[in-house]
């Protein structure tokens, strides 16, 4: 599994890269559920972002800005059918 780090001042969010379904039978179960319960076949998940306000650290000029107009990062999401972070 791989850890990335991410260093803001003196706070260190550690993340976790989740694992791709490991064999076929994995992703025919994902393609589906998206077929069945969505009606979206061929789709073997689901990605989104969201921007997550924060206090930039002092020093950090406009490294966190962002269009709307304050400071953030960026959260991005791969799901199933489900919801889940299965992919």
């Amino acid at each position: 599994m791989l850890q990335i780090d991410i260093k803001i001042d003196f706070v260190c969010f550690r993340m976790c890269v989740f694992q791709v379904p490991a064999n076929h039978a994995e992703w025919a179960s994902i393609e589906h559920g998206f077929r069945k319960r969505w009606n979206f076949p061929e789709c073997h998940g689901v990605i989104d972002g969201k921007h997550v306000f924060i206090q930039a650290p002092s020093q950090c000029g406009s490294e966190f800005w962002n269009y709307k107009g304050t400071n953030s990062i960026v959260l991005m999401a791969i799901v199933d059918h489900d919801y889940c972070f299965d992919i």
